[in-house]
């Protein structure tokens, strides 16, 4: 089934879930967790998402030396993505150039920097052709508003996105986009919509770059049991094998379910 296609989680929102742990975890655990933090988003370079643990937290994550090295080491990388956009347009095809292009939007995006990713994105997009590959575009966007937990940012793209698939789009992004405004109306608390989303992508889930498929049920269920009737609630989800196989892996849920 769905569950079987896997894409790894995408690292931006794997480190945002780190910075909500370590804001929310006290003392011993609270500093460790900061020093995994800490030197996973040095390994990326990522000295935005850096500043922006330390204000989250209200510390200061790295000496000005580090932050002196971080960007040092952001213009290089910076220097070499240029020249491979410039390679590509001198040298070679207009698809490597959309190519080289998205590999400097990829890491402005990685390192964390907001107007850069905005700017590359609008570049990249104007390099690009296809529905398809536009619409990926977009969705990167999601993700990284998701990871910033800023929702206008976040709902911007969603619009976005929705104009698109709109106009053309194939039936697996359809699915993915359904579930990033699923977790986005969850986000701002707007359960309403957002259940009827998830019930929605409970067969077809597809978007695990988002989170892993056990999560997707868990919110599925926790947005939905308020809402939703039980006997809808019970139909939709007792008519999906995969996601009984787990729920009966979360025995609070199960309770839940069956009440």
């Amino acid at each position: 089934g769905m569950a079987d296609e896997f894409v790894p989680q995408d690292e931006l929102l794997r480190l945002a879930e780190l910075r909500f742990r370590a804001a929310n975890a006290g003392g011993i655990d609270g500093k460790a967790i900061q020093g995994d933090l800490k030197s996973e988003l040095s390994k990326l370079k990522g000295l935005y998402w850096i500043k922006l643990a330390s204000a989250q937290l209200g510390c200061e994550m790295v000496s000005d030396t580090e932050e002196v090295e971080l960007k040092t080491e952001i213009e290089k990388e910076l220097e070499k993505l240029d020249e491979k956009v410039k390679d590509a347009e001198e040298n070679l095809g207009e698809s490597e150039v959309r190519d080289a292009l998205e590999k400097r939007m990829q890491f402005v995006l990685t390192i964390g920097d907001r107007e850069a990713g905005v700017a590359e994105f609008e570049r990249t997009l104007a390099a690009t052709v296809g529905v398809g590959q536009k619409l990926d575009l977009v969705l990167h966007m999601i993700r990284f508003g998701l990871a910033l937990t800023d929702f206008d940012f976040t709902n911007k793209y969603i619009t976005i996105a929705k104009e698109m698939v709109e106009k053309g789009g194939d039936w697996e992004r359809r699915n993915r986009l359904r579930v990033y405004e699923a977790t986005y109306l969850m986000a701002v608390r707007q359960f309403k919509p957002a259940s009827l989303l998830f019930l929605e992508a409970l067969a077809t889930f597809s978007a695990s770059e988002l989170y892993d498929y056990k999560q997707f049920v868990r919110y599925t269920v926790l947005v939905c049991m308020p809402i939703v009737d039980r006997p809808t609630l019970k139909e939709k989800v007792s008519k999906a094998p995969e996601v009984l196989s787990v729920i009966l892996e979360m025995p609070m849920m199960q309770a839940f379910v069956d009440s």
